[in-house]
């Protein structure tokens, strides 16, 4: 169920995205496009290719809970932008690209006729590998928690005849 969670948001996302650029790494004719947009994680790294994965979108699931009624899935969807231009650029970059995602979800709420957007919705500009990617590299997320349909029980015949008694139709009959 998480794989089908994470598949709506993706394909929210490029609709949401597919016409809004961003600057990016590379030639004239690279220096601006939509992001890039992955489930997991980016691609791994090769030599001589830094940067080439900006403008991105990552979606990634965090956590998720089952109760008797219901289940939840929390979702990370990380951004990341790149800009030579100077550090003001990047940050109205990446704060672009969160608050039209943000808003977007916002305004849904709802995805694929089973997935609920559960407020609040929280958003952090920079992460946990910021350090890592200075300027002109601009990370941004928001931390989302999904509604999603429960996974139903199924007991074989012989358990449903004990608990329910012998009227528990079959399953193929």
């Amino acid at each position: 169920m998480t794989f089908l969670l994470l598949k709506a948001i993706e394909t929210f996302l490029w609709t949401l995205f597919a016409k809004m650029v961003f600057r990016a790494p590379g030639t004239e004719e690279e220096a601006y496009r939509p992001p890039d947009i992955k489930i997991g994680a980016l691609p791994p790294k090769r030599s001589g290719e830094n940067g080439k994965d900006f403008p991105f979108i990552v979606i990634r699931p965090v956590e998720g809970e089952d109760n008797e009624d219901d289940s939840t899935a929390t979702v990370k969807i990380t951004f990341g932008v790149y800009t030579e231009e100077g550090i003001e650029g990047g940050f109205n970059d990446v704060t672009n690209m969160v608050d039209r995602a943000r808003r977007g979800l916002l305004q849904t709420r709802f995805l694929d006729k089973k997935y609920v957007l559960n407020l609040p919705l929280r958003w952090t500009l920079g992460d946990e590998d910021s350090a890592d990617h200075p300027h002109p590299y601009y990370h941004g997320a928001i931390i989302t928690k999904w509604s999603t349909p429960p996974v139903e029980q199924i007991l074989p015949p012989e358990d449903a005849i004990n608990i329910f008694g012998s009227g528990y139709p079959a399953e193929n009959g």
